[in-house]
Parts: structure tokens; C-alpha cells; sequence
């Protein structure tokens, strides 16, 4: 449109208003259209693909605002209203804001496009006319076209260029994954015009490739749509970005890879090639993890651990970047391998030498303690951002929570006595939900690896070593290199018959674990662990497991390991303990099943003690070790299952300080004087179940320090009766006394008397023959205040006359044929759920017709 025209039709539209504002009977005229009705006209702007004029617009998407002037009954309406489109959408049509108009014929005489300010950015005069109609209450849609540069939409498509031979040239190497933004320089071959594209947004998606392979591809797709000038172009660099807008990398793209068209009003989406380097470090990884996998058989892998689907295998049917997303692989943030489980696979033969490019692996699990349950050691602690020294406390201490603690006094308990222990919330160690004796039998085997190469010297930052039930016979010298390795594990290895000597030239051991290698001959091991004491790992380790194994002897030289906290020896032929000294101070110490005898007077310090088991010898005597003239508490001490009659020393006993002392299936024929011949001996849960108890003297309680007492088990002995002095004064704070399995033919009342007693029990008296001989039932029962379980199975119980206490909400009276007894006051808890009732259906019970009786 010519100046010239633009002038007129501006002029005769002032002249048009002014006319209608002047003339009287224009404003009758007014008067009249107020009385007609109204409809809507709706404007779409679009390109005009026929028409390419010199003064065209550059973008659709500048246009914001539409100036439009109509021509109805020899008058001009003039209206501007608001352009939209849908998200970068623009170039393919505007559409304006509707526009209320008096029914009737309209033409347009002209247009104006406005941007956001109000700016003219081009008049259009309409080359032929256009007209339309409203009618009452309608919507009219009006194209009007606009030249306009012919324009089509982009989204780019960042791929990986594997073709890459070239060392990176910036300081960091990053991944493709990383990438979440980037410039984007494209270049118009016809014009040699240049544009570039800031910071677009990118999001990874991963899916397979589209040939019917399987391959798996991950590429950077962004949401944003662009315009381009119809043409061709070709991608000549781009930059990439991290989430934080962090500057990645810049490269130049060859033209003949990165070639598009741009047709108007259509999308495209060019792909810009992203350089991969093979030489980058984590692709080095991710090539020795393929080598490693075909040295192990890994076409026949088939995982059977936890943290993946049973039967997973490595897959390399991917892009090389995704390589290291394999089971039993976990990744840093730079894409470096930093665990590598392979022991869940039953991998076999020997590891690849491509292990020493791994130089950032910190865990290699080639197999451990967990495998045969399903356990793996890799996932709690490597797959965590913290690395706390609380999950590297669990993990050292996994192998005792699975095979240690269930050797603890507290479960040796009765059940009885364990539901106290439940009513008073005592902490039982920690048990796995799963555990068994030994997840693999000795000799028997999860996988088959038979060598570890000297390559694994290269990985000195690793922290974390495990190789259990394979085939190696040696490890490697190499290990003395890794400076930085704390954990080490050498578990049921059957082949290995020699002491693998590299450990003891490691400098920094904290844990290490030779458990469950029976085959080892004594002297090999004996030889070794010395070898061990006298290293430099002497200075660092804290913890031996060496249990179930043929070690007949501890080694001397163990007193120069200062920090050691936990000695597993148990399982073994131990028959000699040597004198550490008490700069000693071990927290938890298992010598349970040995052959030990005697336990010498400064065999370690005491103070630190939390666990001293020695279960399951052949002491005939209890040690005279401990002293009670201290202020430090034991947490537990066993010496269960031995041949002890007597305490050593008699009555000049040292005494003994203990929340458990279990002493548990010995040979005591009275209760020991651990208490009479040291007045300073204090213990909370005392197991003297499975002795040969048939008296407890008079005096055994008068202790100052038997206020301690809180649980007693005397199960499995040939008790009578309780002395006098069995009662609340010398005990206020028993809860928990077992009787079962002994000679009562009398009820025992003086418990009872007890303010704090929450569990009784005392099931199965017998006489000399056989015979039951408990008739009494302990009338009053109802009125012990803390009374919460009590058990009397097993027994000869007749007539029940007293009343029965709902706050005795476990109750135990199977097996007693000739009971009679009234349940009415506790029929409604019965049915509740709120009382456990043991019971027989023979049993004359009344008063609850809920119960299934015969």
C-alpha cells in the first residue's frame, strides 16, 4: 500500500466522524441503530504466500495488536483489539480478540499491525474487497492477510556424534545426560544470514531406536518451537549448558552433517550432532566393564541378589554413553564407574586387566558373606550421596547382625522372659529378617571367579574390597597399592589354601573378614595373621572376623593392634588365649564354640566390653577376670554351654559387672556366688536356665547391688522352692521370672510380692518320676499390680476359685486336663482381640461362649 493510499483512507475516515458528529440527522440515525442487535466478528491474521513485498514483516510473532477499519451503512468503525496464538505457534495465524458489532453488512476499508508498545509496524489495504455480515447473536471468523516473510517452526534434537577421534580440549568432561541447555548458531546457505538461538531448554529421553534391534538411544528433545526464514540452513555450532547454566563445551558442526529445510508454516526438527569422545574417562570405563564382562562368561550372567530383577544381565545393545547403566554398577556424577558388584551374577574365570582403567572404583563386590539370602553389601552404603559414617558403621558390622548377633545372650532367653523384655522395651540386637547359621555352606560356591589380575594396583582409590564363595587361590601383590582401602573381605573361598600374604602389605585395613575357610590349614593361617599383627594395617584395623575356621591359637602379637574394637574367632579349635594386656580393649569378642579352658588374668582391659561371649568351651569353672570395683558396666557376658560348677576363686570372687551375664546350660548345682562373695556384683538379666539348680541358699539375694535384678531364667532345673528372702526388698525391680521345667510342687508366692513383676512363668513341673506335681493354682494372682503375662501350662491344675484379672492380658494354661475355670471376667476381651488365651479345647472353660471348646 502507497503512502499516498494510507493518507486518503485515513483522511476519509476523519471525515467520516466528523460528518456523523455534525449532522443532526446522523444522530437520529444513531438513535435508530440503538434499537438493533448485536453479534461478534473474529479476525484470524495470516501470512499471504502469494505476495512478496519489499516492506513485508519479519515476524508473525512481533504482530500483538490488530487496528482494524470497517465500513457499515456510510460509516467507519474503528476498532483495536489484542492478537494471541498457541505456543510457538505464531507464524501459522494470529488470532484477534472478538469484536462487538451491530448487525449488518461490513467491508473492510483497512488494517494496521501494532506491537506491544503501540507501535506501527505495517498498514495493510485489502487488494480486493472483503466483506462479511453480522447477525444477532453470531460469530463471524475473518481472515485478513498480511505480507510476511514466509517462516516455518524448528525444534532442534540434540544426538550423540560418536565419530569423535579427537581428544576433548575443555578442562571438564562431562556427559551427555548433563546437558539441559544450549545455544544453537544456524546459518541460511542462500543469504549467508546468521542466527543464533540462546539457551534453549532440553530434556533427555531414552528409547530404542526404531530398527527392531533393541538398541537403546538417549537424545536432548526441547519443547521450543523457533521461527526460520524458509530456506535451507546448516547447523554451524552450538554450546552446551548443565541445569545450572553452567558452560559445558562449544563446537563447530561440518556442514554437510547438520543440513535443514525450512518450509513456511511447517516444523522441522534438525539434529545437532554433540561430540562424544572416546578418549574421555568415563567411556574408558565403560569399555573395560564390557571387557570384564566377556572375560566372565557375562553372555551367560543370571543376577540373583536384591537391588535387581532376578535373571538381569549386562546389556551393550545402547549407545556407548549408556553403558555404565548396567545391575551391580553405580555411577558418580561424572559418569565414572564408583561400585561395581559382579559376585550376584555367578560370574566365572578370570577378571580382565581392563579392572585397572576403573581408577575411580571406591566398592568391588566380587561376592560376599550375603549372597546365598539375597544380600548385597553394595547397596547400602554405595548408592548413597552421604557416605556417613553411620552407613559405614552398619556395612562393617553387617556380617555380625547376619552370623553374630544371634549368638547373644538376650536371645537365649526364654520366650517368656523375652516378653518382658518387650513389655519394658529393653533394645535387642539387631537380627536380619532372613538369617541363617551360613548363607553358603563351606566349600560351596555362588560364583566361579578364579583370579584377580595385578591390574587392580591402578585403582588405588578403592575403599571397599569383597571376594567371597569363588575360586581364587592367591590375591594379588598389587593390593599393597591401594592406600586407600579400609574394608576387605576374603569369605568361603575353598581354593584358597594359602594366607593370601599381599594383605598384610596393605597400609590402611579397618575391617577385614577371613570367615568361613575352613579349608585353611591352622599354621597357613596362624602364619598369616601374625604376618598381619606385624604389618602396617597393625596402626588401623578395628575389626577381625575370623570364625569358623581350623585356628587352634590367637596370635601373641595381636597386643600391638591398639584399635582393635571386635574379634570374631568363634568356630574354631582355640585352645589357648594369650595375655593382650589391658591396653586391649575389645567391644565385642566371640570365642564361642572353642575348645578354650582358661582365660588368663590381663588377657585384655574391660572397660569398652559390649560383648564378651565365650559360649560353647570347656571352662569348668567361671573366670576370675572381671572386677566390680569399677564404674564401667558390661553390656553382656557369656559363658553358656560350657562345664562350669563353680566360680573361680569361690569366695574371693573379684565379682562382676553385667547388664546380661548368661550362664546359661552349665553344670551349677546351686545358685553361684557371684553375688554372696562380691558385694559390688550387679547383673539385670541373669540365664542360669539348663543347670543342674536344685538350691538356692539362703543369703543368694541379700546382695546390695541384687536391687539390679530385673529378669531371672532358672528353666530347666530341679528346683523345689525359693528361699525367704527371694522377695521385693533384695529385688524391687524384678519383671521377669521363668520357673518352667523344674520340681515345684507348691506355688512359689514370693515373686509375686514383687510391685514391678510383669511375667511369670511356670510351666511343666515335675517330680523325680515324671510326674506332675503342680496342683496349687496361686490364689490372689489378680492382685500383683504389674502383672501383664503368666503362664502355668503343662501342670495339674484342678478347681480355679479366685477371680481372673484382665490386666493379665496373655495367659497361658494349656495342658492342664482336669482344670476347671470361670473366664467370665475376660470374655470381653477375649472377644475384643484385647487377651491372649492359650488353651486347649478340651479344657473345662466357662463363662466365654466365643471360644471353640468341645
Amino acid at each position: 500500500m502507497s503512502f499516498n493510499s494510507i493518507r486518503r483512507s485515513i483522511l476519509l475516515a476523519f471525515l467520516a466522524v466528523l460528518v456523523f458528529a455534525l449532522c443532526p440527522s446522523c444522530k437520529d440515525a444513531k438513535d435508530d441503530v440503538a434499537v438493533k442487535e448485536y453479534g461478534y466478528v473474529q479476525f484470524r491474521l495470516l501470512k499471504n504466500t502469494a505476495a512478496r513485498a519489499l516492506s513485508a514483516l519479519d515476524k508473525l510473532e512481533d504482530a500483538a495488536k490488530l487496528r482494524v477499519v470497517l465500513l457499515h451503512d456510510n460509516a467507519t468503525v474503528n476498532q483495536t483489539v489484542h492478537l494471541s496464538a498457541s505456543k510457538d505457534a505464531a507464524e501459522f495465524g494470529l488470532t484477534s480478540e472478538k469484536i462487538q458489532l451491530l448487525e449488518g453488512e461490513y467491508s473492510v476499508v483497512g488494517f494496521y499491525i501494532l506491537s506491544a508498545a503501540d507501535e506501527l509496524l505495517m498498514s495493510c489495504q485489502p487488494s480486493q474487497n472483503i466483506s462479511f455480515e453480522i447477525i444477532n447473536g453470531g460469530l463471524h471468523s475473518q481472515e485478513l492477510y498480511v505480507d510476511a516473510i514466509l517462516r516455518g517452526g524448528v525444534k532442534f534434537r540434540l544426538v550423540k556424534d560418536l565419530s569423535a577421534f579427537e581428544t576433548r580440549s575443555v578442562e571438564r568432561q562431562y556427559l551427555f545426560s548433563e546437558i539441559r541447555y544450549a545455544d544453537i548458531c544456524v546459518k541460511n546457505i542462500k543469504s549467508g544470514r546468521e542466527e543464533i538461538f540462546k539457551k534453549l531448554k532440553f530434556t533427555i529421553k531414552e528409547e530404542f531406536d526404531g530398527t527392531g534391534t533393541g538398541h537403546r538411544i538417549a537424545y536432548a528433545k526441547t519443547d521450543s518451537l523457533v521461527s526460520l526464514r524458509d530456506g535451507t540452513y546448516f547447523i554451524t555450532s552450538y554450546s552446551t549448558y548443565d541445569k545450572d547454566k553452567k558452560f559445558l563445551e562449544a563446537n563447530a558442526v561440518p556442514t554437510k552433517e547438520a543440513q535443514f529445510v525450512v518450509t513456511n508454516n511447517e516444523e522441522v526438527e534438525p539434529h545437532v550432532p554433540i561430540k562424544l569422545y572416546p578418549s574421555d574417562d568415563y567411556v574408558k570405563d565403560y569399555y573395560a566393564l564390557k571387557k570384564i564382562w566377556l572375560s566372565l562368561g557375562g553372555e551367560n550372567w543370571y543376577y540373583f541378589g536384591d537391588d535387581s530383577p532376578k535373571g538381569s544381565n549386562w546389556n551393550f545393545n545402547k549407545d556407548i554413553d549408556l553403558w555404565g547403566k548396567q545391575p551391580g554398577v553405580v555411577l558418580n556424577s561424572q559418569g565414572r564407574v564408583e561400585a561395581l558388584n559382579l559376585g550376584g551374577f555367578a560370574p566365572k574365570g578370570e577378571i580382565d586387566e581392563a579392572l585397572g582403567d576403573l581408577t575411580e572404583l571406591r566398592i568391588l563386590t566380587l561376592g560376599t558373606h550375603s549372597d546365598a539370602i539375597g544380600g548385597s553389601l553394595i547397596e547400602q552404603y554405595s548408592t548413597k550421596n552421604d557416605h556417613s559414617e553411620a552407613d559405614l558403621k552398619d556395612l562393617r558390622l553387617d556380617y555380625a547382625v547376619k552370623y553374630l548377633n544371634p549368638s547373644h545372650p538376650l536371645y537365649s532367653f526364654s520366650d517368656a522372659i523375652q516378653q518382658g523384655f518387650k513389655e519394658h522395651n529393653v533394645e535387642m540386637p539387631k537380627l536380619y529378617s532372613r538369617v541363617q547359621l551360613m548363607d553358603v555352606a563351606p566349600g560351596n560356591l555362588a560364583n566361579g571367579i578364579t583370579k584377580i589380575p595385578e591390574s587392580i594396583g591402578k585403582c588405588t582409590k578403592l575403599e571397599q574390597f569383597y571376594v567371597a564363595n569363588g575360586l581364587i587361590t592367591d590375591l594379588p601383590e598389587a593390593m599393597k597399592n591401594l592406600v586407600n582401602c579400609t574394608d576387605v573381605e576374603i569369605y568361603n573361598c575353598p581354593k584358597l589354601v594359602k594366607y593370601p600374604m599381599a594383605l598384610n602389605q596393605m597400609p590402611g585395613i579397618v575391617l577385614l573378614n577371613l570367615a568361613n575357610n575352613p579349608q585353611m590349614p591352622h599354621d597357613e593361617l596362624f602364619k598369616g595373621l601374625q604376618g598381619l599383627a606385624d604389618g602396617p594395617s597393625a596402626k588401623t584395623l578395628q575389626i577381625l572376623y575370623c570364625g569358623n575356621n581350623h585356628l587352634k591359637e590367637i596370635p601373641q602379637n595381636f597386643s600391638q593392634i591398639k584399635k582393635f574394637g571386635m574379634l570374631d574367632v568363634s568356630r574354631n579349635d582355640i585352645e589357648k588365649i594369650p595375655s593382650f594386656g589391658k591396653d586391649i580393649n575389645f567391644t565385642q569378642l566371640f570365642c564361642d564354640h572353642n575348645k578354650i579352658s582358661r582365660i588368663p588374668e590381663d588377657f585384655c582391659g574391660y572397660d569398652d566390653v559390649e560383648v564378651f561371649n565365650f559360649a560353647y568351651n570347656e571352662f569348668t569353672e567361671l573366670p576370675d577376670i572381671f572386677t566390680s570395683n569399677t564404674v564401667y558396666v558390661m553390656k553382656s557376658v557369656s559363658f553358656a554351654h560350657n562345664k562350669i560348677e563353680k566360680v573361680e576363686n569361690g569366695d574371693n570372687y573379684h565379682g562382676i559387672l553385667s547388664s546380661v551375664l548368661d550362664l546359661s546350660y552349665n553344670k551349677f548345682t546351686e545358685f553361684p556366688q557371684i553375688f554372696t562373695s562380691s558385694a559390688n556384683s550387679g547383673v539385670e538379666q541373669l540365664n542360669l536356665q539348663g543347670n543342674l539348680i536344685s538350691e538356692i541358699p539362703k543369703g543368694s539375694f541379700r546382695s546390695k547391688n541384687m536391687y539390679q535384678l530385673k529378669s531371672l531364667d532358672l528353666q530347666f532345673n530341679k528346683l523345689k522352692k525359693l528361699p525367704d528372702d527371694f522377695s521385693a526388698q533384695f529385688m524391687p525391680y524384678l519383671y521377669g521370672i521363668e520357673l518352667s521345667y523344674n520340681s515345684f510342687d507348691k506355688f512359689p508366692f514370693q515373686p509375686l510380692d514383687c510391685a514391678t513383676l510383669t511375667v511369670m512363668s511356670i510351666r511343666n513341673q515335675r517330680d523325680e518320676l515324671g510326674n506332675r506335681c503342680l496342683t496349687e493354682w496361686p490364689k490372689g494372682l489378680y492382685s500383683a499390680p504389674s502383672l501383664r503375662a503368666f503362664y502355668i501350662s503343662g501342670n495339674d491344675l484342678r478347681v480355679v476359685d479366685d477371680d481372673i484379672s484382665s490386666r493379665i492380658y496373655i495367659f497361658d494354661i494349656k495342658d492342664n486336663p482336669n482344670i476347671t475355670i470361670d473366664l467370665s471376667a475376660v470374655c470381653p476381651y477375649i472377644k475384643a482381640g484385647y487377651y491372649v488365651l492359650s488353651y486347649d479345647p478340651t479344657q473345662d472353660i466357662r463363662g466365654c461362649d466365643s471360644l471353640e471348646l468341645q
